[in-house]
Order: structure tokens, then C-alpha cells, then sequence
């Protein structure tokens, strides 16, 4: 049976010496076994730069601090710190570099929708009555009477269908927070 072999990883850095000298490896090799001539591919095996010539490479994605990332795991965050190959999220997810990714923009997306539900104690979209909407189309703001399978009924007699609710209401005010019911 035959090995597959992974790609080597290197680093941008790395990547732009291999193809600065695609053509001259010898003179590549030659510099990194020179005690006076420091490169960027010094502390990769030289079985690693081989390899890298011959089967190609991955660069490794540069993560800086605010970047979106998934840890291997699931999480989902973005990078407060980043110390050598350490990352640190803002859910305090700490782990080596190459257990991360970035987010796409989708996963950011929903990520930041989920942050903003539960800041507000609720799953995503969780509807309930006497929460407030309003209608992007229109300048009509709509009191939620309740919610049941897959449909929001409104204090004035009309409804519309949750994918309704995601692509064109805006959450207003949540019942909880209402002070006209609260009094």
C-alpha cells in the first residue's frame, strides 16, 4: 500500500525563498548549509526543502490579532493574542496555531448574529410574545402575539413564516425589556 504524503508546510517567507531559487536549488541548499549566509528555510529538515521542490508545499495562513478563526474543535472566536505559535481567542480558547483556521465570512456572520441573540438571552431568532419588529419594507412595527410551527402571528391579526422574520424584520425591542409591560 502507498503512503500518501502530506504536503510540507512552510511559511510565506519560506515559500518566497523555495521560488526565488526554484530554479538554483543547489545554490539554495548550498546557503542553507553556510554558517554565514542565515535563511529562512535553515531550521526546516533538509528532507522538508527537498520535498518542498519536488511534491510542492502549503503555506501556513498568517494569523494576526482581531482575524475570525475555528479552532479544530469547533470554537469559533477571534484571536486576542498571539504569542509565537500560541493563540488565544476571545472565548479563552488557547491552543498551537495549527489547530485553527480562518472563519469564512459565513461562520463570522453567524457567529456574530448568535453573539448578539445571546446577549440578549436568546437563541437565534427566538421569538416570543410581545416582542417588537419592524418591516424593512414599510415603516410598520409589528407586536408579536406568539410563535408556533414556523409561523409568528402579530397582535393584528396578521403572520408571516420565520425566513420571513430572518430576511426582512429587525428585532425592535424583546418583550423583556418592554417598559409599557413592565410596569
Amino acid at each position: 500500500m502507498e503512503k500518501i504524503l502530506e504536503k510540507v508546510k512552510v511559511t510565506k517567507e519560506q515559500a518566497e525563498m523555495i521560488e526565488n531559487h526554484r530554479k538554483h536549488f543547489e545554490t539554495l541548499m548550498s546557503k542553507r548549509i553556510t554558517k554565514h549566509c542565515p535563511t529562512v528555510i535553515d531550521k526546516m529538515p533538509v528532507e522538508d526543502v527537498v520535498r518542498a521542490f519536488i511534491d510542492g508545499y502549503e503555506v501556513e495562513p498568517e494569523f494576526k490579532v482581531g482575524d475570525w478563526v475555528v479552532h479544530r474543535h469547533g470554537g469559533i472566536g477571534y484571536i486576542k493574542r498571539a504569542i509565537s505559535s500560541v493563540v488565544e481567542t476571545d472565548t479563552n480558547v488557547k491552543d498551537n496555531i495549527h489547530e485553527f483556521r480562518h472563519a469564512t465570512p459565513e461562520e463570522i456572520q453567524q457567529e456574530k448574529e448568535r453573539r448578539w441573540w445571546a446577549k440578549h438571552g436568546r437563541e437565534v431568532w427566538q421569538i416570543m410574545s410581545g416582542d417588537i419588529l419592524h418591516y424593512e419594507f414599510s415603516n410598520k412595527v409589528s407586536v408579536v402575539k406568539n410563535f408556533k410551527d414556523g409561523c409568528v402571528y402579530f397582535q393584528d391579526n396578521e403572520q408571516d413564516l420565520v425566513d420571513e422574520l430572518k430576511n426582512h424584520y429587525k428585532v425592535i425591542c424583546f418583550a423583556e425589556n418592554r417598559l409599557d409591560l413592565n410596569a
